[in-house]
């Protein structure tokens, strides 16, 4: 989360900080060493507070017998993300309730599908991937009356590589009902 370390300039050390948007705080420490000058080290401690701001928010969700509508909204409307969803049951069977494991076991899914389309596991996730707040992204031939869990994490496309922890949301199909259906049968 810290990035872009440079001493380029001399006499200054700059860096930048990703946004956080956990709901805890970080820290980390960069140690410095001038070997220029004998015995010069020092060390920059940076503590960055926790966020009550969400990484992702799901809106306008809307989820009928066989499909799941939502809006996303992320906080950081210039990194690309995915969103992607499972059955829940299907992260309960496969342990993906750690971030890591389900990036882990996505990122799989993701490269089989992108040679399926015979594309780059990069081009794939280009075409796969949103950047900023979209509208009506739409899941559909699900089963009906499911628990889906619907998830966003941010991806940097140049590597590859997920770049934040996942939000996840647990949306439930609609349950088929009979109400105001009626058969008549005759017979001769």
């Amino acid at each position: 989360w810290v990035e872009n370390l440079s001493t380029a300039t001399y006499g200054s050390i700059k860096f930048t900080v990703a946004p956080n948007y956990t709901s805890e705080t970080r820290s980390t420490q960069i140690t410095v060493e001038y070997t220029a000058i004998k015995d010069t080290t020092f060390t920059i401690s940076i503590t960055q507070a926790a966020s009550d701001v969400p990484m992702f928010a799901f809106q306008n969700v809307t989820a009928d017998i066989t499909s799941i509508t939502l809006d996303i909204t992320p906080a950081d409307e210039s990194t690309a993300y995915i969103c992607r969803h499972y059955t829940k049951e299907y992260i309960d069977t496969f342990y993906l309730h750690d971030d890591s494991a389900l990036i882990a076991h996505d990122m799989e899914a993701i490269a089989y599908e992108a040679g399926r389309a015979q594309q780059s596991l990069i081009n794939y996730l280009y075409n796969i991937s949103y950047v900023g707040v979209v509208s009506n992204v739409t899941f559909d031939q699900l089963t009906p009356d499911t628990d889906y869990v619907v998830y966003s994490y941010h991806v940097d496309l140049n590597s590859g590589n997920a770049t934040s922890a996942v939000h996840r949301e647990v949306i439930r199909t609609a349950k088929p009902t009979t109400d105001g259906v009626t058969f008549t049968t005759t017979y001769d």
